[in-house]
């Protein structure tokens, strides 16, 4: 199973479905169908996902869908959290958006490490 890091003030949205993606330099070899392991750092909490779809965009054609996947109101307030992510990010930097289902089998929410 693959396995993806998240910051732990991330668990409540994506526990909550108001995140429901996350954008990554790469697509970590992820496609749609994946089971992931979302990892909270220094929690040892895990909410398990289902990967609907990855999506490639560049940094400057960031949009309101992208934003409001993230769980952000405004396009801008994500290009700021990825700019401090990635120091290095510029306009045609190639982003990958992971687009998350919950999972439909009756598997655990999530656990503890």
């Amino acid at each position: 199973m693959k396995t993806l890091k998240f910051k732990p003030y991330f668990f409540e949205p994506l526990r909550s479905r108001k995140k429901m993606s996350t954008i990554r330099k790469s697509d970590k070899g992820l496609k749609k169908g994946d089971l992931v392991e979302c990892w909270f750092e220094g929690t040892g909490f895990c909410l398990l996902r289902v990967v609907r779809r990855v999506e490639q965009v560049k940094f400057k054609d960031l949009k309101h869908n992208h934003a409001w996947f993230e769980g952000y109101r405004h396009v801008d307030l994500l290009k700021h959290e990825l700019k401090s992510i990635y120091p290095d990010i510029c306009g045609d930097t190639v982003l990958f958006q992971i687009i998350f289902e919950r999972p439909t089998l009756p598997l655990q929410p999530f656990k503890i490490k």
